[in-house]
Parts: structure tokens; C-alpha cells; sequence
């Protein structure tokens, strides 16, 4: 007998909580791959020089990075309905303190405004007779390229993401009794679509190959 699209439907429709969990955790697993990616950015553009020789447009490049590590790090662990929600306690004991780093800059500098030591904006006045002069002091600091820390949380972190996918597929595999494959780790982009537009960009037509 053969295998039917109504039998396909089937182990869909019976697995739906198991499938949606897995969907969640692909979401974490392109997570890390952004994560990785903002470090590897990171490390190239790190400031070799004197700070002061550097342009703002480059500081500014510097932080935008940063924000997008620190902001995509911290959704892995916020409350949403998008992806599995990690807790702090999954962190091993060595990690801890570059985890604590990072989430005390999200909730206290790139995803709010806080007080956190790194960041300050302050008001200047200065009082003449006729007229009150303002400005801003801006201070920011930031890392010169990648913490080694930080560098082995996201290591940990894929490691620890996969697992938990390949170990769900091992679940299904069981209860199903067919052999759920992991896909390739190596993410192809197939095409995008441009925001308020009808148009949809191919990769496959760009870059012959991609995604087949």
C-alpha cells in the first residue's frame, strides 16, 4: 500500500504540539546564527588604533552591531510567543557572568534607558546675562572588538540550541517510528521580498546554485 498525501497530513495533524516546538527552537537556532554573525563583525571592525582617529560614522557602526548582538541575546531569554524562552538557570556556571553582562546591558542601555556605568547623555548649560546656552556630553563606551566571554557563551549556546532540536527530532523519530533528518546547518538565503513593494528577489536567479 502505498504512502499518501492524506497519510503525509496525518503525522502533521497527530504531532502538531511536537512540530510547533520545533518550529519554535528553528527560530532560536537563526537567532544564533545572527548572533554569530554581529560578533564575527564585531571582530573585524574592532578599532586598531588610537580611538580618537575614528570617525563617529564608524563608532556609530560599532554600536548599531553591538545593539542588534545585545537585543537578539536578550529575546532568546525574554517572554514572547515567537521562540522557547531560555531561563538563566540553562547557563552553565562559567557562562554566568558574560550572560549577567550582556542582559544588564539590554535592560539597562540598548533595549531602555537606564543608568548603566557604559552610557551617559548629560544636559550642558551654560548661563549668560541674555541667554542660557545648551548642549549635550555624550560618553559611551564600548568593547574593542569581541570579549573572549562573550565569545564562548555564543559557542555554548549553538551547542546547546542544537541539541535541544536534535534531541526533539530523536522524540518524533520514536514516536512516529520514522526517521525525522536533521537539515543542514548551513542556512541558504532562497529569496526576500522588499517591504511595500510587490517585488520578490530570487536568489536562485542571482546566485545560480543557491538553494538548490
Amino acid at each position: 500500500m502505498s504512502f499518501t498525501q492524506e497519510d503525509a497530513a496525518d503525522v502533521i495533524n497527530v504531532n502538531k504540539r511536537d512540530i510547533n516546538r520545533l518550529r519554535l527552537t528553528t527560530t532560536n537556532i537563526m537567532t544564533v546564527h545572527h548572533l554569530k554573525f554581529y560578533l564575527d563583525w564585531l571582530d573585524q571592525n574592532k578599532v586598531e588604533v588610537d580611538v580618537t582617529t575614528v570617525s563617529l560614522p564608524s563608532l556609530m557602526e560599532i554600536e548599531a552591531m553591538t545593539t542588534a548582538f545585545v537585543i537578539s541575546y536578550g529575546r532568546l531569554f525574554s517572554s514572547t510567543t515567537g521562540v522557547t524562552k531560555y531561563v538563566r538557570k540553562n547557563v552553565p556556571e562559567e557562562h554566568k557572568h558574560a550572560h549577567d553582562e550582556i542582559i544588564s546591558l539590554r535592560n539597562e542601555r540598548y533595549a531602555h534607558h537606564g543608568d548603566h556605568e557604559s552610557y551617559g547623555v548629560e544636559l550642558e548649560l551654560t548661563v549668560f546675562e541674555d541667554r542660557v546656552e545648551t548642549g549635550i556630553h555624550y560618553m559611551s563606551n564600548s568593547y574593542v572588538g569581541v570579549p573572549q566571554n562573550w565569545r564562548n557563551l555564543i559557542n555554548w549556546l549553538e551547542l546547546y540550541v542544537n541539541e535541544s532540536f536534535k534531541n526533539q527530532l530523536s522524540h518524533l523519530s520514536n514516536k512516529t517510528m520514522r526517521t525525522w533528518h536533521q537539515f543542514d546547518p548551513e542556512l541558504v538565503i532562497k529569496g526576500a521580498k522588499l517591504f511595500d513593494t510587490d517585488k520578490t528577489v530570487d536568489f536562485r536567479d542571482v546566485y545560480p546554485g543557491n538553494g538548490d
